[in-house]
């Protein structure tokens, strides 16, 4: 016999919390790839987006199966690519 029992709410509020981090920092990961000028940085960027893109597809998935709401999340509305960066760190 197959039990799939509902999520209890702090299962929900735990991957909504998820799913609204990994929005923002996809955001904010954006920029940076945008703005980056540190060739060595790129797979760590890419990396990040990857996992980030990962985890909100997960969650829409586990949501979609439990009939719940999707969050809006962070979107491309939310963050300016062409802004400045904010500081520069210059090492020696």
């Amino acid at each position: 016999m197959e039990h799939n029992a509902k999520l209890v709410s702090s299962e929900v509020a735990a991957i909504w919390s998820a799913y609204m981090q990994n929005s923002m920092a996809y955001c904010i990961v954006q920029h940076f790839a945008t703005v980056n000028e540190d060739s060595d940085a790129i797979d760590l960027i890419q990396t990040a987006l990857t996992n980030c893109n990962f985890v909100i597809n997960e969650v829409k998935q586990i949501f979609e199966k439990e009939n719940h709401a999707i969050p809006i999340g962070f979107t491309q509305e939310d963050v300016n690519l062409k802004a400045s960066r904010l500081y520069q760190i210059c090492l020696p």
